[in-house]
């Protein structure tokens, strides 16, 4: 059920983020985001019952590998901001859209995990429907 709704709600958004594309700079658009996540985040923290100690973590290598990665997540939304200010969203999103495939076969290569040959086909015709869909 959440799939559903993250799949509805990034569908959706990707059409408003060219809507206000349309009448905000793109600096004052990524501005935004500092206003909007961090009482996102404390709301669902405090729903969760967290305290202030999870902000507190022990430095260990895969906390600083999860924040590298966050810094560097937030690097591909400035980039996938960037890329809808100055191309057809029609275009952007579903070449966007394909780093699953990125994540299927960094498990494969990093996790070991084993794909059938099922999966090797349908991770084939993805990547075919979204070369079809993306090409102008």
């Amino acid at each position: 059920m959440l799939s559903i709704a993250v799949f509805l709600i990034w569908g959706v958004g990707g059409i408003f983020i060219q809507l206000a594309l349309d009448v905000l700079p793109l600096i004052a658009y990524l501005g935004l985001c500092v206003f909007i996540l961090p009482p996102i985040a404390g709301t669902y923290l405090r729903h969760k019952g967290a305290s202030v100690s999870i902000f507190r973590p022990k430095w260990a290598v895969p906390v600083i590998g999860a924040i590298v990665l966050a810094e560097l997540w937030q690097l591909g939304y400035f980039a996938e901001t960037s890329a809808v200010s100055q191309g057809a969203e029609s275009i952007v999103f579903p070449l966007i859209s394909a780093y699953p495939v990125v994540t299927i076969l960094g498990a494969r290569l990093f996790l070991k995990e084993r794909l059938s040959k099922r999966d090797w086909a349908i991770l084939a015709c993805v990547i075919v429907g979204i070369a079809l869909v993306s090409v102008p």
